[in-house]
């Protein structure tokens, strides 16, 4: 017999997935983003070099290991393209379109899919994140990500201060430091889920504007109060649909107001 109660919310996060696309693609019409991307002008050299070796030594050698070796920071962007996008995020919400927060406990920000920007995060995410996932966490799909919540985060007066401790709504994320100028408000990861060090780990990171860091989201972490000038990131929330299929996926509900933001791929 077939189980009405989980036929029944697929159908509805179905529905909920494709209103959400549908307001998405309105926006992104309506915004008509002037951003262009190049990565040989856009990404980081180094990087780019790590990608085109393919080799799993190549990828261990471009990173910066911290904690127990989960967290890993990495160059991405360079610092015009960071620019170039933040500019881009601050032109989008100051259009008075009705856009939606970037997740369920950042007030400020915007999401990529909405200023027209779903292909770019999909396309980095395919090309430059999964060969990084793959060699450091392939338990987490990291060798088969195929959907994607990418956002803007900005904290400051104006806006958050800090974020209190928290697991993401992913299998892998990548967070990504844009600018601009700002004291303390340093990112604290506290052991990942049922580690054994939630209680005990304490890796207190700064990523400077370009560089990236990337962990599992079930890595229980948080930002500190940022106590002058404005601190904005691009976040990218991985997931793979192999994952989301296992049983032991039970973190969702401890983000349940993000678990219709996901979209596929879109190359």
């Amino acid at each position: 017999m077939p189980d009405v109660v989980a036929l029944l919310r697929k159908e509805e996060t179905t529905a909920d997935a494709l209103a959400e696309r549908m307001h998405e693609d309105a926006l992104a019409t309506a915004f008509d983003v002037a951003i262009d991307f190049d990565p040989a002008r856009d990404l980081d050299p180094a990087l780019l070099a790590a990608i085109r070796a393919g080799t799993p030594r190549a990828i261990v050698d471009l990173v910066e290991r911290h904690g127990h070796g989960d967290i890993v920071e990495f160059p991405l962007f360079q610092r015009d393209f960071a620019r170039r996008l933040l500019a881009e995020a601050d032109r989008f919400q100051a259009a008075g379109l009705n856009h939606t927060r970037p997740n369920s406990m950042n007030v400020k920000g915007a999401v990529l899919a909405e200023m027209g920007l779903r292909k770019l995060a999909s396309r980095i995410m395919a090309e430059y994140f999964v060969p990084i996932a793959r060699v450091f966490f392939p338990t987490w799909g990291g060798d088969v990500l195929n959907a994607h919540h990418s956002f803007i985060v900005q904290y400051g007066a104006d806006a958050d201060r800090s974020l209190d401790v928290h697991m993401d709504q992913s299998d892998v994320t990548v967070n990504a430091a844009l600018g601009e100028e700002w004291t303390e408000g340093d990112l604290v990861f506290t052991g990942a889920r049922n580690s054994g060090r939630e209680k005990t780990e304490r890796v207190q990171l700064r990523v400077p504007v370009g560089r990236a860091i990337m962990h599992v989201g079930q890595h229980w972490h948080r930002a500190l109060n940022i106590a002058s000038g404005q601190r904005s990131n691009a976040i990218f929330w991985l997931r793979s649909d192999v994952r989301q299929r296992l049983a032991a996926e039970t973190f969702v509900d401890t983000c349940e107001g993000d678990r219709g933001r996901l979209v596929r791929a879109d190359l």
